[in-house]
């Protein structure tokens, strides 16, 4: 497996205002800003918002997956949680904390801390808010695991006051 510095490359071309991380383009942009991104496309948009956000999450999760297999040779499940368990950090999203597979009910448990989502409600959100990480997890474990049709809760999260970010992947039809 490669290491975490030869997998994700940071190349700048200035003359074309263009970031790219092992040649894919990106944006940088501030977690506050981010953030007031967040916060007002829900004020805005509501419930609606929530979805928008979990649909491009899960997208950006399967291809996002894709990807990284062209990166890294996993070899193991344990391998593909120690690859992402680094990527997030480095690309300021979260801490992954627990990853746990129960392949004969076809769930999944994940616990993170310092999602990127949670910074800009400081513990005073309502409800949970971490929509495009939820999608993103739900996307990336379908395709990491071999799994089909879930569906992800957030279950306790940092945005309201919780300790941790709790992700509950569970099959969409039972």
């Amino acid at each position: 497996m490669k290491t975490l510095e030869e997998a994700l490359k940071l190349e700048y071309d200035d003359a074309n205002a263009n970031v790219t991380v092992s040649g894919i383009p990106v944006i940088l942009m501030s977690k506050s800003t981010f953030g007031a991104f967040h916060k007002e496309l829900i004020s805005v948009l509501g419930r609606s918002a929530e979805g928008v956000l979990y649909h491009a999450g899960y997208e950006a999760g399967k291809k996002g997956f894709k990807l990284m297999k062209q990166w890294w040779n996993f070899e193991t499940r344990e391998e593909i949680i120690s690859a992402y368990a680094q990527q997030f950090p480095r690309f300021g999203w979260m801490n992954l904390e627990t990853v746990e597979v129960n392949d004969q009910k076809n769930e999944v448990t994940i616990t993170v801390k310092n999602s990127f989502e949670t910074r800009k409600y400081g513990g005073q959100a309502e409800k949970p808010v971490c929509h495009y990480i939820r999608g993103f997890l739900c996307g990336f474990a379908e395709s990491a695991f071999g799994m089909e049709s879930l569906r992800c809760d957030e279950v306790r999260c940092q945005g309201r006051g919780d300790e941790v970010c709790e992700f509950v992947l569970k099959p969409m039809f039972w």
